[in-house]
Order: C-alpha cells, then structure tokens, then sequence
C-alpha cells in the first residue's frame, strides 16, 4: 500500500513551533495468514500470523523521521491463537473451554533512537474460559491476562510537560479472574 499525505509533525526551524501537516508518503507491504481447522465436532483450533514492513517513503525538510524509517506504532510481527473445545455434558447443558493467546513484536513510537519513547516491546497475552451453556444461558469462570504479563501497549505523551528521563506508559489490563452470567435476549 503507498501513503501519500502522510500526517507529520514538522519543526519550524526559525520559532522553534511545531504543527501537524500532510506532507510526505509511506509504503506498507506484507502479508496475512488465518487458518481455523476443526480437528473434531468438539475441537477447533484457529491460527493467524501476519508480517508488515512499514516505512517512511519521503519526507520533507522539518519533519521528524527520513525515509526508509519504519512508521510510528506498526509491529512488524502479530499472531494469534485459539482453542475451543466444547461438548453435552447433560441434555440441554454444553460444557465449554476457551483459550487464546496473541502476541506482537517491538514497535516504533517515534523517529529519535536515542529517545526514552523510541519504542515498546513485544509482548504475548492469554486468556481462558471455561462454563456451561444452557439454553440461551451462559455462565463462566474465566482468567484475563493469564499469564500476568504487564505489557506496555502505548507511549502516551503528557499534554502539559514531558520529563526528559521519565516514561510514563499505558499497560494492560492485570490479570483479572471472574465469573460471568449472561442471557441471549
């Protein structure tokens, strides 16, 4: 895909403002692939994976990054897992499993190497479900965040002042253990 237009933050060099602009272009190229596989009535298992090489084509004189920089929050790398099992275990009730994993590489933020907000790692996540459906009733223990794993899945910038040697991140949610009641209406 090429980008013309491409939104960028260009320095004023003389004053030293900055302002948004569509300057510029970007080409993304890569490629996706998404596999579900019943193994049986009660199994399925679904697969995906994708690859992107994502980079700056042009720029002009006063914005951040030259081409052939890789763009702002692009993983090059994400995949997914997931695992459903499900089977009667009384007339009228179907027991149920779930679970899932999804993964992400190293991101960009920016275009500065040696900034503390250049980039964020990769990072997997999981999650599980088991319950019991019952007409058009469903109830569930589950597990968000399996592993409790603590990932950083923004940079965000403050709106007032940045310090330079702090970092201030948006995580994920903690690992969070519940249990749902639902009813399709």
């Amino acid at each position: 895909m090429k980008w013309n237009d491409l939104q960028q933050l260009l320095l004023l060099p003389i004053c030293g403002f900055d302002f948004t602009g569509n300057f510029g272009s970007a080409v993304s190229k890569g490629a996706e692939l998404q596999v579900r596989y019943a193994i049986s009535r009660a199994l399925l298992v679904s697969v995906s994976g994708s690859f992107t090489q994502a980079q700056l084509a042009s720029t002009v004189t006063g914005a951040q990054g030259v081409a052939g920089d890789p763009l702002e929050n692009v993983p090059k790398w994400t995949g997914s897992l997931a695992v459903d099992y499900q089977r009667p275990i009384h007339p009228g009730l179907n027991g149920f499993a779930h679970l899932d994993m999804s993964t992400s590489s190293r991101q960009y933020n920016n275009f500065v190497p040696t900034s503390i907000y250049y980039d964020t790692g990769g990072y997997t996540l999981a999650n599980a479900r088991v319950g019991i459906n019952a007409g058009n009733w469903q109830i569930a223990f589950f597990v968000s965040n399996l592993l409790d794993k603590h990932a950083e899945t923004a940079l965000p910038n403050s709106y007032a002042i940045n310090l330079p040697d702090t970092r201030m991140v948006s995580l994920n949610r903690p690992r969070t253990v519940g249990l749902s009641l639902q009813r399709d209406f």
